[in-house]
């Protein structure tokens, strides 16, 4: 998966008494992304959009946004923001458009004065297996089918439903293990989602279909 970042603005920005261009430096797991120079305001807007690729679907990942004062002898360091994405709900694919304290970095003794207002989005795919119909009888005329989906090296499969030839996988606890959180790949790809019957000894396979996925970034503010 990725992860996209947008950092809007701040307010209340200080550094002494003097207003100071500023800028955003992004930083996650040894990846560094900049914003442009808001010049001499306490209240800059940068929006400024990053992608990362997110490690392993791991949310227990820290971004930093470290807010810094462009000087002319050298930039000087206002404060930080960290956020963890172990902070977003399990269900939670983005934090919304939210206002964060500045505060010092560990052992410095940074101003940190005022909020920077950022998103973070996780962009995943989601693919859920409901039902299929009219599938093949292997033995007395009936089926045990489940789902598997290849998709980007990575292999997904549904519990199996005993006895049908029109299986559904609705209900809760169904519905959960029939639903994929697939990995965010720009461009256009396919996946294959193949049916299969399992078997006392061994599964026979019923079927397969090839599905078209794109995948864009889509831009802040669209609809979902």
């Amino acid at each position: 998966g990725r992860v996209l970042v947008h950092v809007y603005e701040a307010r209340r920005v200080m550094d002494g008494e003097k207003e100071r261009s500023l800028f955003v430096k992004i930083k996650y797991r040894g990846k560094k992304e900049t914003t442009e120079t808001a010049n001499k305001s306490r209240e800059p807007r940068f929006d400024y959009h990053a992608a990362f690729q997110l490690k392993d679907d791991d949310k227990d990942d820290v971004f930093t946004f470290e807010v810094i004062a462009d000087k002319t002898l050298g930039n000087s360091t206002l404060g930080i923001v960290e956020y963890n994405l172990s902070q977003l709900d399990d269900d939670a694919v983005s934090t919304g458009a939210i206002w964060l304290p500045l505060v010092s970095r560990p052992g410095k003794d940074d101003p940190a004065c005022g909020e920077l207002r950022i998103k973070i989005a996780l962009s995943m795919l989601r693919m859920t297996l409901v039902e299929a119909r009219g599938l093949k009888a292997v033995s007395s005329n009936s089926a045990s089918p489940y789902g598997f989906l290849r998709y980007d090296g990575k292999k997904y499969r549904t519990p199996v439903v005993k006895k049908s030839l029109s299986p559904t996988w609705e209900g809760a606890q169904m519905l959960a293990e029939a639903t994929w959180k697939l990995p965010f790949v720009l461009g256009t790809h396919f996946a294959k989602l193949e049916m299969w019957s399992k078997g006392m000894l061994s599964s026979t396979f019923l079927g397969q279909a090839r599905i078209r996925v794109a995948a864009y970034d889509v831009p802040d503010g669209a609809p979902p």
